[in-house]
């Protein structure tokens, strides 16, 4: 294969991902759920420990940062090879700016990934594990502020249902 062609497959895959991305945070941003109330029913979820269970299924849960420091901790079961879409997005009116870091099982001081901003102020992760276990997401605010008004949802599916797709996305690789 010539290299000019192969940096336009390239080019192609990296354009498909960008635009997949911005299906993604429209896709979640319709959520249809209004209004939620300050307090954030997860508590005491202050640490890996103490994290809370998460489902992968695209269900939202409601949290806050109650206070300057405040971070929240969820654990949930990955499977291997699978492409998960995580969003933290701050409610209407919330100056919350969140941030989610991945941590592995083993691991809870060295982040396996960090979030990338989007023009919401949402976080998005797009992650796949290599092996079946627990991992644990923290979600902090990005200047570390906090009080009863820094209220965000917190979602996750697989990365295929999250963009409206039948069914997995597999980018076929061949050699030449």
């Amino acid at each position: 294969m010539k290299y000019s062609t192969r940096l336009r497959s390239i080019s192609i895959v990296f354009l498909a991902l960008v635009l997949m991305l911005g299906v993604i945070t429209a896709a979640y941003a319709d959520d249809g759920i209004i209004g939620s109330t300050a307090t954030d029913a997860y508590e005491d979820d202050n640490s890996a420990e103490t994290a809370s269970l998460f489902s992968l299924d695209g269900t939202i849960q409601y949290h806050n940062f109650g206070y300057e420091g405040d971070e929240d901790w969820v654990a949930f079961t990955a499977h291997a090879g699978v492409l998960y879409a995580f969003i933290a997005r701050p409610e209407e009116g919330s100056p919350a700016q969140p941030r989610i870091a991945i941590y592995g099982s083993e691991n809870t001081e060295i982040p396996l990934l960090h979030s990338r901003r989007q023009a919401d102020g949402s976080a998005l992760l797009l992650w796949s594990a290599s092996t079946e276990e627990t991992f644990t997401l923290q979600i902090t605010e990005t200047n570390g502020e906090g009080n009863s008004l820094f209220m965000y949802t917190l979602q996750a599916d697989e990365f295929y249902k999250a963009i409206g797709l039948p069914y997995p996305l597999r980018l076929a690789h061949r050699r030449t």
